[in-house]
């Protein structure tokens, strides 16, 4: 039997004449990027605004996410002992922009955040064995991974012997968790949290919400 023919790809609906021009001037964006803020139903300075401003007022509450008090309260005490910390994203899109929401949200804070990158042909997958080597022979006490490290349990354990306490922040589940200081994911089943499909930034985004708010800063993530 052949094999069958992929969908066909669906084209979004394109805006017409001078409108994405018109938007981008308005927005003060890139016209592509003014193109996707109009198919996706923002199409004036007021509707882009609202999606824009990322006030945690009127996000959903990080703390329903499982291990969110240890992984915050440790970030607490990293803080007021001016530890360093390693944040491990992943390779792609979605690791780096997570990497780069909680340097910005600890460096905001006053925090010596060291992130890493892990490049495919040299680390493969998940966790690198060589920048979790690098920390602890440094003296770094901590990594907080990125969309990564659901199915590292082998490598947690033996770093976390050897002196490394993880809190692993990640999108995917494997079948045995690993047995971190901290698994922050929307996929556990015992997480509260309302979505279960939030990207690996997205739940980035959610540790350093609720890290700003133990905080008591009175300022927002991402808004230093």
């Amino acid at each position: 039997m052949p094999p069958a023919s992929p969908a066909p790809i669906q084209i979004r609906e394109q805006p017409a004449g001078d409108e994405a021009r018109r938007l981008a001037a308005e927005l003060g964006l890139p016209e592509p990027v003014a193109v996707l803020a109009w198919q996706r139903g923002l199409r004036d300075r007021e509707s882009w605004e609202r999606f824009s401003d990322l006030d945690p007022a009127g996000l959903e509450d990080p703390w329903l996410l499982p291990d969110m008090d240890r992984a915050v309260s440790r970030l607490v005490e990293a803080r007021e002992r001016g530890e360093s910390i390693l944040v491990h994203g992943d390779y792609d899109v979605d690791g780096l922009t997570g990497t780069a929401i909680l340097v910005r949200a600890f460096t905001g804070l006053g925090m010596d955040a060291r992130p890493f990158a892990p490049q495919r042909g040299k680390d493969g997958y998940g966790l690198s064995r060589r920048a979790l080597q690098r920390a602890t022979d440094s003296g770094v006490p901590l990594l907080v991974s990125v969309d990564c490290g659901s199915s590292d349990g082998p490598l947690v354990a033996e770093f976390t012997d050897a002196g490394l306490e993880c809190i692993i922040t990640d999108h995917h589940l494997s079948t045995d968790l690993p047995e971190a200081l901290a698994f922050v994911s929307t996929q556990r089943s015992d997480s509260r949290y309302p979505h279960r499909d939030l990207s690996g930034s997205a739940i980035a985004y959610k540790l350093a919400h609720a890290f700003y708010e133990r905080s008591g800063s009175g300022r927002r993530p991402m808004r230093s």
